[in-house]
């Protein structure tokens, strides 16, 4: 589980993986954010460490939520700008963020931090996890396929997308794409 005192290195790992600074702006959370999400919700917060390194992080809050009607906005928002929107009481887990420092990717860590979340899930009997996911490869398509189009063909097998794909693979299924 992730302490207040790796704050300032999760602020530093998602800055150096995502190349901007802890700001609003960037939507990248600061220490403060970080120390809020283990008050809030302390049983969703992860790291991974290398030593004293943080090497990956993952953030979560609990969310109320129906399969059959999701919601369709934008994560900052779902969010609450970093702050996080948990519900206490929320049926279902929500991954607000993963991140695992370049040089370290391919290596399971991202993985563990997966595994630790649906464990944490078990444990509070939550129903399940909803995660948003970039299409961090759609480039690859954007000059033949909608976002749509390239999400059928990410489920279908035809392109890999780096984030998507690893998420099906942990057994999350597509329902929406989130315009814009």
């Amino acid at each position: 589980h992730s302490r207040p005192e790796y704050a300032e290195r999760q602020t530093a790992l998602m800055e150096l993986g995502y190349g901007g600074h802890a700001s609003y702006g960037d939507q990248i959370f600061t220490p403060s954010q970080f120390r809020h999400h283990i008050a809030v919700f302390p049983e969703g917060q992860f790291v991974a460490l290398d030593g004293d390194q943080v090497i990956g992080l993952t953030v979560s809050m609990r969310i109320r939520f129906d399969p059959k009607h999701p919601f369709i906005e934008p994560w900052w928002e779902t969010i609450g700008a970093g702050w996080l929107r948990h519900i206490p009481d929320g049926a279902w887990m929500y991954g607000v963020e993963s991140c695992v420092h370049p040089g370290y990717q391919g290596r399971g860590v991202g993985g563990a931090l997966m595994q630790a979340r649906f464990d944490a899930a078990r444990l509070l009997n939550l129903y399940g996890m909803v995660a948003g996911s970039t299409l961090l490869d759609y480039q690859q398509a954007a000059a033949v396929a909608t976002p749509e189009e390239y999400v059928q063909g990410v489920v279908e097998g035809r392109w890999f997308d780096t984030n998507l794909t690893k998420q099906m693979i942990k057994g999350f299924r597509p329902v929406a794409v989130i315009p814009n």
